[in-house]
């Protein structure tokens, strides 16, 4: 499957030659985050126990979302032992660390030297906040701070060039603004929701997805919530959050 991969770089609207591509999976392969997801399931083995948080009796030592990984840790003398450790597993499956793109984010007051992390003998800075899976992770008490407003103006910013795309066409129909929200919005709004989420998040959210379909059907802001759901054919976007979540945690049999 792998035997013959080829690739091609595309910047500022040109196409280099094409070579082959002997590391990593196919961008955009239906199997690809299956075969990723396989190939680090032994990642968590390779990383001490004794470095790892307690949540509900469970040691957390490492959270994995696609290609996103975050170690944890109690302090900075076990951090770095994670870091370690990682680098060693790493060197052992050929695979390459972006260090541009790794922080540390230190939840609470601790005064650490700036310079105290490395991996493989690159300094990794030390930041206020990292945008991990879409959302911004903060040291403060709640490491997703605002999540929804930063939500909200993606899909702002979305909806601004549907519209002006579609600017020629005239009303949209109910039914295709509909299809427009749910491959272009709910992408956006979902897109690690399983975990940011948070109620208040998910009711600031609800809001903007029942003032959408509101200007759709052009009535009134104190239109009943359950008469814009059932003219639209749609649930509470907070149902649907709430079921990614519960995906999420439960494990499959």
């Amino acid at each position: 499957m792998y035997a013959k991969t080829q690739s091609k770089i595309k910047w500022k609207g040109f196409l280099s030659s094409v070579f082959q591509d002997t590391f990593g999976v196919n961008q955009g392969g239906i199997t690809s985050p299956y075969l990723f997801k396989s190939f680090l399931k032994d990642l968590g083995k390779s990383l001490d126990d004794s470095c790892g948080v307690v949540m509900y009796c469970k040691i957390i030592k490492h959270l994995l979302w696609a290609d996103y990984l975050f170690l944890v840790s109690t302090d900075s003398q076990r951090m770095q032992k994670q870091i370690n450790n990682l680098s060693t597993y790493c060197k052992k499956w050929q695979l390459v660390v972006n260090t541009m793109k790794t922080k540390i984010v230190i939840f609470g007051r601790v005064n650490i030297s700036p310079d105290f992390f490395s991996l493989d003998g690159s300094t990794i800075e030390i930041a206020e906040k990292y945008s991990y899976v879409g959302s911004q992770v903060t040291g403060k008490y709640n490491p997703f701070v605002n999540i929804e407003s930063a939500i909200i103006q993606k899909c702002y910013r979305s909806n601004y060039k549907i519209r002006q795309y579609c600017q020629n066409f005239g009303q949209l129909p109910p039914i295709m603004a509909k299809h427009f929200f749910e491959t272009l919005l709910l992408p956006i709004i979902e897109y690690g929701s399983e975990i940011w989420y948070s109620a208040s998040a998910s009711q600031t959210l609800s809001i903007f997805q029942r003032n959408y379909f509101r200007r759709v059907l052009h009535v009134r802001e104190k239109t009943p919530n359950n008469g814009v759901y059932g003219d639209m054919g749609i649930y509470p976007l907070d149902i649907r959050l709430r079921n990614n979540v519960i995906k999420a945690t439960i494990p499959r049999q």
